[in-house]
């Protein structure tokens, strides 16, 4: 379950990147496909007047199948969050509590001294600079 999940997570974040990058090469109404999806690059009013604004305007792309319209750079932005947070929580064994409070992870290795190593994760989350907050946590 945990190998499908991951590569489902991989796979996400991979595909919103290439459609990303389809969208951002592709000027305003054209067509143009990814992945077997053909899409049409939209601005909308709002995209202009943001534009206008500060200079830039996010890449949206229509799915021409169904007539769903996606902010590319946010479903890229959201796969990648997805992507991090899977890692995270499988990588180091960290519980989604200490997770959203992290800000520093430190992997240690201590020897013994028979000679076995011992690896400590040593997470610090946001109020971990307060003088009065045990924060600092040794497994």
């Amino acid at each position: 379950m945990a190998a499908r999940l991951v590569r489902h997570v991989d796979d996400t974040w991979t595909a919103a990147g290439r459609l990303l990058a389809a969208t951002q090469a592709a000027p305003p109404g054209e067509v143009f496909t990814c992945d077997g999806i053909t899409y049409r690059r939209v601005k909308t009013k709002h995209d202009s007047d943001r534009q206008r604004w500060n200079g830039t305007a996010p890449p949206r792309a229509e799915n021409l199948t169904d007539g769903t319209r996606i902010h590319t750079a946010q479903a890229e932005d959201t796969a990648f969050w997805t992507w991090a947070i899977t890692h995270a929580l499988r990588l180091t064994g960290v519980r989604i509590e200490e997770l959203l409070e992290l800000s520093h992870l430190s992997i240690r290795q201590y020897q013994r001294p028979n000679g076995e190593v011992r690896r400590f994760r040593s997470c610090s989350n946001a109020t971990a600079t307060a003088p009065a907050a045990a924060s600092r946590r040794t497994w």
